[in-house]
């Protein structure tokens, strides 16, 4: 969806982009920023895991069940969290200029992304 240009001061999500590709994440976190003005706030909380291995594992369980079933591109209800690292770097790609880790416990990390 379009929701414009430095419209809005804070965006918010909980436990839902989880689901999505490195590739879709990105362009997600790129179209939030932009919707952000300037000193604008993303507070992200989501599942995570705690290695890139684990990470790994679980994209390749996604992959072998979309092929296996037959599933092409499109929503299908899979968790694949990445790692504290994946979604940190993701962010600082997409543009926001700072990063920082608010809170994580079990297999949730509250993320706090500033666009400057």
């Amino acid at each position: 969806m379009d929701y414009g240009i430095e419209g809005f001061d804070i965006a918010l999500s909980t436990y839902s982009l989880h689901h999505f590709s490195r590739e879709l994440k990105l362009s997600l976190y790129k179209n939030i920023r932009d919707t952000l003005k300037k000193d604008g706030v993303y507070i992200e909380g989501d599942y995570t895991v705690n290695t890139i291995e684990e990470e790994n594992h679980l994209i390749e369980e996604n992959e072998s069940i979309r092929r296996e079933n037959g599933i092409t591109d499109g929503f299908y209800h899979i968790d694949i969290p990445f790692s504290i690292q994946t979604q940190s770097d993701l962010l600082k790609e997409a543009g926001f200029s700072n990063v920082e880790i608010k809170k994580q416990w079990d297999n949730t990390t509250i993320f706090l992304c500033h666009k400057s």
